[in-house]
């Protein structure tokens, strides 16, 4: 097998332990049993995310650099740091290949968009070294707009949709498209119209937190249960899905100018 194969068969392997995660969710919340079997999907899941970044500079750093010791995913904590860490994590490489250095630089924590690295880093810190990492149960409210026409949906959980700005007690919102939508369907969710969000081109109305009445779509909403990590504080299942995307796209990004 190739470095290729091992990495892809690890997020493979990730993206069936999230079906499993997220099947054992609801159940988790009253039984015990279940609930440790969800705890350690978690943690799997975690571990093979964190380990496909590593797989990946340990095959770019034998092909491109100079192997010396323990291999990691450079992970910098600011701009300035991450020169230093390149050079201790991937021997080599950077002397050897700047792009390649720059196409790692692209995906670092330090970065706005890229918060979610530092969050799994520090999880699977947390999961190594101090068993399971504590996970706790809140009380939210879930907001899920369907359109009946395809299928496509937008949930939130945890926000107040307020005029001009969204309020957030570590909620998400979510975004689920249907490939079969019309290239000229309103979009999913956007901060546009009279209250300053609308789903599916229909106003929300920000004193019900649901979109006005319209006989296109279907609103579930109410309180929900849901698991969260402690500390950062996200909602699990959420949570990992937002970094098994993350790891994929990094990852896509970096081999496609440093192919293996």
């Amino acid at each position: 097998m190739t470095t290729t194969d091992d990495i892809n068969a690890l997020l493979d392997d990730a993206d069936e332990q999230i079906g499993v995660a997220q099947a054992l969710h609801d159940p988790a919340l009253s039984d015990e049993k279940e609930r440790r079997r969800f705890r350690t999907r978690v943690k799997n899941v975690l571990e093979n995310q964190r380990s496909a970044l590593d797989y990946l500079s340990v095959g770019i750093t034998e092909k491109y650099g100079k192997p010396n010791g323990l291999i990691y995913y450079p992970l910098g904590q600011s701009e300035q740091d991450f020169a230093a860490q390149m050079d201790g994590k991937m021997p080599g490489v950077a002397a050897a290949r700047p792009d390649i250095a720059d196409a790692i630089k692209r995906h670092q924590p330090y970065l706005q968009t890229h918060e979610w690295l530092r969050q799994l880093n520090q999880l699977t810190r947390e999961h190594k070294h101090n068993r399971l990492a504590v996970q706790m149960v809140r009380e939210t409210y879930l907001c899920r707009v369907i359109e009946k026409r395809t299928g496509a949906y937008v949930a939130w959980q945890g926000l107040n949709l307020l005029p001009g700005r969204i309020e957030s007690m570590g909620g998400t919102i979510e975004l689920r498209p249907n490939p079969n939508r019309k290239p000229a369907s309103p979009l999913l969710f956007e901060l546009a119209g009279p209250t300053g969000f609308m789903v599916f081109g229909v106003p929300v109305d920000t004193e019900t937190q649901q979109p006005i009445p319209s006989p296109e779509l279907d609103v579930q909403k109410g309180p929900i249960e849901l698991w969260y990590f402690a500390t950062p504080h996200l909602p699990v299942v959420v949570g990992i899905r937002d970094f098994q995307r993350g790891v994929r796209e990094a990852i896509t990004d970096i081999v496609h100018v440093a192919p293996l």
